[in-house]
């Protein structure tokens, strides 16, 4: 009985070995089909995966700056904002790009190994890369011009990223399944992401996160 037992652990992880090899295959397959389809070889490529998001943000972070130039209110302007808008373009690109997701990859089931899950999981996937690389890589530029600090608490700071990726996947799943039931999601879920902007919390004062660069004052 003993060796039976061992015998079937050791097939069942044979299996799950086998088929995780599958899924892994299925989802890069995927990604790289996506990013062809997205943006190909031109201009920049590949590079458009990380350098669309900071087109959004950038403009931005400098309009906010310079508005804000010359104010005295004891939070780094740069980082407060830099910290809530990268965060809010990963909710809305990931919940945006999601839509009819399903729909849109109908002819890739024709091969029994893609699941709609792998396409909706591909495609959410992509933006959170995007996002993620593209928050690091404005991260190390503003902290070699000097405009950011060093975090209080990495890892805490690591951990309110990923978090953010978790709750922008969890709303993504519920959206691309939304939205292949009902047509309307595609012309309300904009203007709803939009709203959550303000109502959100992702532009809260970072002291209330432990997030304090170490030129903040103490409290």
């Amino acid at each position: 009985m003993r060796d039976d037992g061992q015998t079937s652990r050791r097939t069942g992880l044979t299996s799950f070995a086998s088929a995780w090899a599958v899924q892994r295959r299925v989802i890069g397959a995927l990604l790289m089909r996506e990013i062809q389809a997205r943006w190909g070889r031109r201009n920049l490529g590949f590079a458009w995966l990380f350098c669309e998001p900071l087109v959004f943000a950038l403009p931005v972070l400098a309009m906010w700056s310079l508005m804000h130039h010359g104010t005295n209110s004891g939070v780094p302007f740069l980082a407060f904002m830099w910290s809530g808008y990268l965060p809010l373009l990963m909710f809305r690109h990931v919940t945006g790009h999601c839509l009819y997701a399903v729909r849109s990859g109908g002819a890739l089931f024709y091969h029994r190994d893609i699941t709609p899950f792998d396409v909706v999981v591909a495609r959410i996937g992509l933006e959170v890369i995007g996002n993620l690389a593209a928050t690091a890589l404005s991260f190390y530029l503003f902290y070699l011009l000097g405009a950011i600090h060093w975090p209080y608490d990495p890892s805490l700071f690591l951990l309110g990223v990923l978090y953010m990726a978790w709750w922008s996947v969890s709303v993504a799943l519920i959206v691309a399944a939304w939205s292949e039931r009902s047509e309307i999601v595609e012309h309300i879920w904009p203007p709803i992401s939009y709203i959550y902007m303000p109502i959100s919390g992702f532009f809260s004062w970072l002291s209330g996160f432990r997030f304090r660069c170490a030129s903040w004052p103490s409290r």
